[in-house]
């Protein structure tokens, strides 16, 4: 919220030291992972419910008016968002009913790696429903080297400098397994700051790629720990899926890769007020990737209310996540190991093939070079993931075919 971030700003550089000095609160030390000061600003704040119409400012109620009447922020969408992403939409929602997306040759370098492969399947919640046949298709690169570009969306509003320096001090914990199994990837940074054209989906600092890691190490980690601080002076109107889009609209030819996955990770504390609805932004995603079956989305946003007045429960953005297969974690969880797992499990998308959507349970089949797979593979249900055994791998330029039914 717009006044509890200025407020919160504001508190910090002037009470808290009064608060210590009269010893009403116990400040303790930091540990490796996270730490939060702004624990102790609870007490000065001031509920959603309650706010009035000056604690907001101009900006912020130009931008709530026109989302409150479904037009969007006042010049975030922009001439190129809305060309862009415009085609996109419109694309994508007359096939969004359609047997599944050829996603041929886009995902690259899909290595099994599960030794558990029986060639069964179990997926799907069990409920009746109108099955729709479903296809997704790979061709196994040459090259074995797995590709991914990121974009971390994080929220720049006036409550989130402890959480960019959590993700600063333990970034090693996230790049140190793509740096040792040599993945070829990409990263960009924008904000959830989506008040107006100039900020809307901006890219910050510059696109760090696998080959900068490469030539300097320490300089290219420094660079990110640098550009993840992306400051604390954005609207408190939060827009992260948004902006997300925004940026791919601005960016995508110099960011995306056909043969790349795409992973977006959301950071916020407060919930998404995007205009668009979760299943828009799907379209729109798929209408620049072709398909969403290599597209993960990881939260770290609030999942449970602790009594921090500012915060609200990021449901939409855990909403994407849960669509994509992408993991949520509390942002008051331990950002070492929610990095730690973030990366493995991005890792793991890009050693296996990854289905668009969710198959009944037992409906899914896999062919290779157009030979169905009896034996040699597995489902992982929660991940979304086809994993061949080592001995079942396909060769390089192999044709992947996965077919199921879903739910209408």
């Amino acid at each position: 919220m717009v006044f509890l971030d200025c407020m919160k700003s504001s508190v910090r550089n002037s009470f808290i030291p009064l608060l210590v000095l009269v010893g009403t609160l116990g400040l303790t030390g930091c540990n490796q992972e996270e730490f939060y000061e702004k624990e102790y600003l609870e007490p000065l704040g001031k509920s959603a419910q309650d706010f009035e119409d000056s604690d907001y400012t101009e900006e912020d109620k130009a931008v709530l008016a026109n989302a409150e009447s479904g037009s969007g922020s006042s010049d975030s969408l922009g001439n190129s968002l809305g060309n862009s992403l415009g085609s996109s939409l419109a694309n994508s929602d007359s096939n969004s009913d359609e047997s599944g997306p050829d996603s041929s040759g886009d995902q690259g370098d899909q290595i099994g790696s599960d030794p558990s492969g029986s060639g069964s399947s179990e997926s799907g919640s069990g409920i009746a429903c109108t099955p729709s046949a479903t296809v997704d298709h790979y061709t196994q690169n040459a090259e074995q080297v797995g590709k991914v570009d990121i974009l971390w969306v994080v929220d720049n509003s006036g409550s989130m400098g402890n959480e960019q320096d959590a993700l600063a001090r333990n970034f090693d914990a996230f790049i140190n397994g793509f740096l040792t199994k040599g993945i070829d990837f990409r990263m960009a940074i924008t904000t959830t700051d989506a008040s107006r054209a100039a900020r809307d989906g901006r890219l910050v600092g510059r696109i760090l790629t696998s080959a900068d890691a490469l030539a300097d190490e320490a300089a290219f980690k420094n660079d990110f720990k640098t550009f993840i601080k992306v400051g604390t002076g954005g609207s408190g109107i939060e827009q992260g899926l948004h902006s997300s889009l925004t940026f791919l609209a601005i960016n995508g030819n110099t960011f995306l890769r056909s043969d790349a996955n795409l992973v977006i990770v959301y950071i916020s504390d407060e919930e998404d007020q995007s205009p668009e609805s979760i299943n828009a932004l799907l379209a729109g995603i798929k209408g620049f990737k072709g398909t969403v079956a290599g597209v993960r989305a990881y939260s770290i946003v609030t999942t449970e209310l602790i009594g921090n007045q500012w915060e609200t429960i990021g449901n939409r953005y855990m909403d994407i996540s849960n669509q994509t297969a992408g993991i949520v974690s509390s942002i008051h969880e331990d950002f070492f190991q929610i990095l730690t797992n973030m990366g493995d499990s991005i890792l793991d998308l890009l050693e296996n093939f990854a289905t668009s959507k969710n198959p009944i349970s037992g409906s899914l089949n896999v062919s290779v070079n157009g030979s169905v797979q009896n034996q040699g593979w597995s489902f992982d249900s929660t991940a979304r993931l086809v994993k061949f055994e080592s001995d079942y791998v396909p060769a390089p330029g192999a044709q992947i075919e996965i077919n199921y039914q879903v739910c209408q």
